[in-house]
């Protein structure tokens, strides 16, 4: 949440950038006020009174100085008026264009910010004195742009699930991904089944991750399996066609494959779309159980353990576990590069009996184990075509602390640091701000879902603080 938040203040930053000029009798010179955005992204007039961005104000002088108020603090650059109707202004690497258009400051902040333009109006307060009688409640604001679902009834579509990029097909040929074609695009760097994910909540919540950030919002469930979102600012559906859940968007068709993860394992396995997750007992979490999957469709259920290794190895384990459950043998097998140990146990279930294979593999600190119930005609093959799709994906790692050590030359923003963990790695790492952090300074290393590392202080706010930043 702290991640999200701060990448919604970069856009609040970003949003603020405005106001600049020079030369005597300038059309720029003067004290502006947000009023309004413009473009491709829209927030009419009337959104944003009220809003905390209200207090977002400039004061263009006319010896080429400008004064922001962001919130409260006043941030300083310059701008110039080029003489031609048009201006430019420049804050923390950033330039932008801009004109006065019927009265209004147009700054056009470019194709990085949505291709949008920031509409300021003529403001009879200075940014000074907006800004000291600004008082944002960062607690309040925290609240409001956290995530808050309104009551609703869960859903229990198939839709439900983590799924994972399967193929794209799009107007434009030149961005269709076939589905044969990963393998080779993973080899050159675009490994899209691991970097595209899409994750259906039962409560109404969606995410979508790509290449280039992610989207979380509502989705609404139209049922049959059916539902409705919203993607950049486009109408899609989603069904379930072959086995497959299908988004529709008006230019492209893109196919995912539902998947397990096994704990925090980092492995997952691809399965039918027409499994889902059942309840798990208290009885069976103490057992190590994490999850089962069933369908209606198909009488085989499969069950995921993870629990810790305790310093015992895979062949010792698995022939402990092996002989508990009365099984004659355990097998060494390995898929996609991964060891696994398999024995077949007969099991009792409501008065019947059940034979299960039993896979179980090393994942760090900790076993993953999954227990295919071999009920059914298929059951055989559908286990051995579940299990052979077993996959990594490296988790994210744990927040760690770190200690600054330089900050890395060049046009970056958000400023990019070198910061030596706890772990005695070193890390290059981005940080939110229109300050620098001094060498020494402790702070708190958050990896993002791409593998970026952000840099946070113990108070989330700390770029609109008073107080100096550091330890």
């Amino acid at each position: 949440m702290k991640k999200l938040i701060s990448l919604i203040l970069t856009l609040c930053l970003c949003l603020t950038l405005p106001a600049l000029a020079c030369a005597d009798a300038s059309p720029f010179a003067g004290s502006w006020k947000i009023y309004a955005i413009e473009g491709d992204m829209v927030v009419p007039h009337e959104q944003l009174v009220g809003t905390f961005f209200d207090s977002i104000a400039a004061t263009l002088r006319e010896d080429g100085t400008l004064s922001m108020n962001l919130f409260g603090e006043i941030v300083e650059d310059v701008w110039t008026d080029s003489g031609d109707g048009t201006g430019v202004f420049h804050m923390n690497g950033y330039t932008c264009q801009m004109t006065v258009r019927d009265g209004y400051l147009y700054i056009d902040m470019g194709a990085d910010m949505a291709s949008s333009f920031y509409v300021f109006e003529r403001s009879a307060q200075s940014a000074e004195e907006l800004a000291e009688s600004t008082a944002i409640d960062w607690g309040a604001l925290e609240k409001e742009y956290s995530y808050h679902m309104p009551e609703q009834e869960k859903s229990d579509s198939l839709l439900v699930g983590e799924w994972r990029f399967y193929s794209r097909e799009s107007g434009d040929a030149d961005k269709n991904v076939p589905h044969e074609k990963l393998a080779e695009l993973k080899e050159q760097g675009r490994d899209y089944a691991d970097r595209e994910t899409l994750s259906v909540e039962d409560d109404g919540w969606f995410t979508i991750y790509d290449f280039y950030g992610l989207e979380s919002n509502f989705w609404t469930d139209t049922g049959d399996d059916t539902g409705t979102l919203n993607v950049n600012g486009e109408d899609c559906t989603i069904a379930l066609e072959d086995g497959l859940l299908v988004l529709r968007a008006p230019d492209s068709v893109t196919r995912y494959e539902k998947t397990a993860a096994v704990g925090t394992t980092g492995y997952f396995v691809v399965v039918p779309a027409d499994y889902r997750q059942g309840e798990v007992t208290e009885a069976e979490r103490k057992d190590d159980q994490l999850a089962y999957y069933r369908s209606e469709k198909r009488l085989m259920d499969f069950d995921l353990y993870q629990f810790p290794t305790e310093g015992r190895s895979l062949a010792d384990y698995a022939a402990a576990e092996a002989k508990e459950y009365g099984a004659d043998k355990v097998e060494s097998i390995e898929i996609n590069g991964v060891p696994l140990a398999l024995y077949y146990s007969e099991e009792q279930y409501d008065g019947a009996s059940y034979r299960v294979a039993n896979y179980l593999f090393e994942a760090g600190n900790d076993f993953g184990e999954i227990s295919f119930w071999l009920d059914g005609e298929d059951a055989e093959a559908l286990s051995e075509q579940i299990i052979a799709s077993l996959s990594y994906k490296q988790p994210p790692q744990e927040d760690l602390k770190g200690v600054v050590t330089e900050k890395l030359e060049g046009d970056f923003f958000p400023d990019l640091y070198l910061v030596r963990g706890e772990d005695g790695r070193d890390y290059e790492a981005e940080y939110i701000s229109f300050e620098d952090l001094e060498p020494g300074t402790e702070v708190i290393l958050s990896q993002w879902f791409d593998g970026d590392w952000m840099i946070e202080l113990e108070n989330d706010w700390s770029w609109a603080a008073d107080e100096p930043k550091g330890a």
